[in-house]
């Protein structure tokens, strides 16, 4: 685990990385959601589930 931080740390600072991550984190639903299912079912063909703007 040591190794692989020096490598990352190499590239990005810690800090930095874990900001990142964070903002994924408020970019993207829970893991425990079901929005991406709700995003298949809208924009299946045919489906007329959703309004499409």
């Amino acid at each position: 685990m040591a190794a692989m931080w020096e490598q990352t740390e190499a590239v990005v600072p810690r800090d930095e990385l874990a900001a990142a991550i964070a903002a994924l984190f408020e970019l993207t639903p829970p893991l425990d959601s079901d929005a991406d299912q709700a995003w298949r079912r809208c924009w299946s063909p045919g489906s007329a589930r959703c309004a499409r703007s």
